[in-house]
């Protein structure tokens, strides 16, 4: 049956982007979803860009595998993606009366920790982060490094509204059998795109080590 959501990435004449989920129903097998039109979004015509489905199911025609779509390793790590593109000029409209958003989100650095140094053989560590928007968030994500056999491991961070932050469970099986994990990236990206990166010497140095 192929994909139950499908990504629909729309597109401004001035370049800006906005990421959209819609499922599909089972009543009719077709996907249904709405754009909202919000403050923030830029002013003009506005279309679908392209649309992807994380299997190899066809709906459309197909003209490339999407492998470096922005925050694609976050949301969907492991899964071939399937990108559609075809003549969509359908779905152009004309947004007015809003003003766009260029502003990236806040990250606070003093904020980023881990909840310890080490994780035992059945342990979970935690790391947590404070990143802020006017707009709503897309993603806040995370990387990790490991020092032995430098495989990246990227994590998606799920907003604790208790404590109004950001956090990633790890846990001991996603080390591999040797090396450490150092966090090397953590990246807050906003509805429309724009992005807050801080690698390496920007990040505090946290290294967590398996027992």
């Amino acid at each position: 049956m192929g994909s139950e959501v499908a990504r629909v990435t729309w597109g401004s004449e001035g370049d800006q982007k906005i990421v959209q989920d819609i499922e599909r129903s089972s009543e009719d097998n077709i996907f249904h979803g709405e754009l909202k039109i919000e403050e923030g979004m830029q002013p003009g015509k506005w279309k679908i860009d392209h649309i992807l489905f994380p299997d190899s199911y066809s709906y459309a025609k197909v003209t490339s595998l999407m492998q470096e779509w922005d925050g694609i390793k976050v949301l969907g790590q492991g899964e071939t993606l399937t990108s559609v593109v075809d003549d969509l000029s359908f779905s152009e409209f004309t947004v007015q009366g809003t003003k766009a958003d260029g502003k990236a989100p806040v990250v606070r650095k003093k904020s980023i920790a881990l909840t310890g140094k080490a994780v035992k053989k059945k342990g979970k560590a935690k790391l947590y982060v404070k990143a802020s928007d006017k707009s709503p968030m897309r993603y806040v994500a995370c990387v990790w490094k490991n020092t032995a056999t430098k495989e990246l491991l990227y994590g998606d961070m799920i907003y604790n509204r208790k404590k109004s932050r950001y956090e990633y469970t790890l846990s001991a099986s996603e080390f591999g059998k040797k090396g450490k994990l150092r966090l090397i990236c953590v990246e807050a990206c906003d509805k429309y795109g724009n992005k807050t990166t801080l690698k390496n010497k920007k990040l505090p140095k946290l290294i967590l080590i398996r027992k």
